[in-house]
């Protein structure tokens, strides 16, 4: 019996002594390795014309300013949102949406995912029908 706790204390007074030592000791930073990055076309899950309307009342007048509103696709935990770019051609605007994805084999969440974007238009816009290209996704409007 006198063994038993004998080996019961040097067994409590070890425990006890790595658990100190463990505790007293700082952890050591660890910096995360950055992985390697592509940009790639995000999936276009909805893209509609927003107007809006400003009424100059006492000149008898109404101005009209136009965006989009991009609701693009992260295919997984791992994609984030990059940019939009915009390019207008005449009555033709390309609008270029791009997310950010590792390379590699990187195990990544299989969570879809969006992100809203709001591409505002080239301010005084001649009248006119527009045809708006976005990444795989068209839609037109008409500028007043």
């Amino acid at each position: 019996m006198r063994r038993w706790i004998v080996l019961g204390a040097a067994l409590a007074v070890f425990a006890l002594g790595a658990r100190c030592e463990k505790n007293s000791a700082a952890p050591t930073p660890t910096a995360e390795p950055t992985a390697a990055t592509r940009l790639e076309k995000a999936p276009i899950d909805d893209a509609q014309i927003e107007t809006v309307v400003a009424d100059d009342f006492e000149h008898g007048i109404a101005t009209y300013s136009y965006s989009v509103a991009v609701t693009s696709g992260l295919p997984s935990g791992c994609h984030t949102f990059d940019s939009a770019a915009m390019t207008r051609n005449g009555f033709t605007i390309d609008i270029d949406v791009e997310n950010r994805a590792p390379t590699g084999d990187r195990p990544c969440t299989a969570i879809y995912g969006s992100h809203l974007s709001t591409i505002e238009l080239d301010p005084g816009l001649p009248p006119g029908l527009y045809t708006v290209h976005v990444n795989d996704k068209t839609v037109t409007f008409t500028a007043d």
